[in-house]
């Protein structure tokens, strides 16, 4: 689809363009009531344009991972801060295996006066680590999630993703997944109409058009 706020349109919805085309130009042709072209004036083209196309899509992952499952021990260690200054009251030599949750409680006499000082909870949760596969169930949810973040990173760049074709694979311990996505692109960029043609536009039937405006 185009729409074409200011410009010259040179193609219309329905047709196929590649990359580099020009689809918008900034030279407007002046028509006498014979439809020929008297002058030429050159504007800062604008138009509002979707393209429809075609997008590869590949992505991998392993089939195999790390579960950390909690064996439900815990242990706690409180830190006292002041600016860059610190005071652990029960280090922990050992916190390998275990899952740190730091929490921030900061001092306060009142309900606004807050001391120049904080206190810092450590909690480790213990944990054991074993090898798993991902089942058949969990890799297609894998699949469809991973894809999902791809189309909501595209959409924040302007591409809208109609319909995906993909399939999914296995090669030892890898899942592949690859395939097409139909999308809808609304991105555009600028292209200054070159001197030479301004030049050669400002002169048509004898009329000398260079007041008449320019590219930008």
């Amino acid at each position: 689809s185009i729409t074409t706020r200011q410009g010259t349109p040179l193609v219309t919805a329905g047709d196929s363009v590649k990359a580099g085309d020009i689809l918008v130009s900034g030279a407007v042709d002046i028509r006498n009531d014979a439809d020929e072209v008297v002058s030429r004036n050159y504007v800062a083209s604008d138009a509002d344009v979707v393209i429809h196309t075609t997008l590869p899509y590949s992505d991998s992952f392993s089939r195999v991972y790390e579960k950390k499952t909690l064996t439900g021990k815990k242990k706690r260690d409180w830190i006292l801060e002041f600016h860059t200054w610190f005071l652990d009251l029960f280090p922990r030599k050992n916190a390998e295996n275990c899952l740190q949750i730091k929490t921030v409680i900061p001092v306060v006499i009142g309900s606004d006066f807050y001391l120049p000082f904080q206190i810092v909870k450590k909690e480790y949760l213990e944990y054991e680590q074993s090898t798993e596969e991902y089942s058949e169930e969990e890799i297609q949810v894998l699949v469809e999630e991973r894809l999902a973040q791809y189309n909501e990173n595209l959409r924040e760049n302007g591409v809208f993703i109609s319909e995906n074709r993909v399939i999914i694979e296995e090669s030892g311990d890898n899942v592949l997944v690859s395939g097409t996505l139909e999308a809808d692109v609304s991105q555009q960029e600028y292209r200054e109409i070159p001197q030479e043609e301004m030049q050669e536009g400002m002169l048509i039937n004898g009329t000398d058009t260079t007041d008449d405006g320019d590219s930008r």
